[in-house]
């Protein structure tokens, strides 16, 4: 038919997106991995580009966040180091984790580790 073909990709073990999974594969569609690519494919100037971010103000940290932190250097840190140093229990740990994700001073990264942002 002459028209650009895109396809989402699906998970491998699902029969639904065997379809779209063997268009990409045949070259047969462009992969969507986000609105970005439908945009950029129809070549619609969504002006997204020219808007910056605001800056985000940092949440304030708690003494728990704060004490936590300290034991992050550059390198990226394991729970299980984490949990030796700090001595927490793994359910506080983890909730202090999780608030210092949210708050966008520290980021998951495999292996159960983490990095400092901040």
């Amino acid at each position: 038919y002459n028209r650009t073909v895109m396809a989402v990709p699906g998970r491998v073990t699902d029969g639904n997106s065997r379809g779209c999974n063997l268009l990409i594969r045949n070259r047969k569609a462009q992969i969507v991995l986000s609105g970005r690519d439908i945009a950029n494919e129809l070549m619609w100037d969504l002006g997204l580009d020219s808007v910056a971010e605001p800056p985000r103000e940092p949440l304030p940290l708690t003494d728990a966040e704060s004490s936590l932190l300290a034991y992050f250097d550059s390198e990226p840190i394991t729970i299980d180091v984490l949990q030796q140093r700090s001595a927490l229990a793994m359910g506080e740990l983890s909730l202090t984790l999780m608030n210092l994700e949210l708050s966008g001073a520290i980021r998951p990264l495999p292996g159960k580790r983490y990095e400092k942002i901040i």
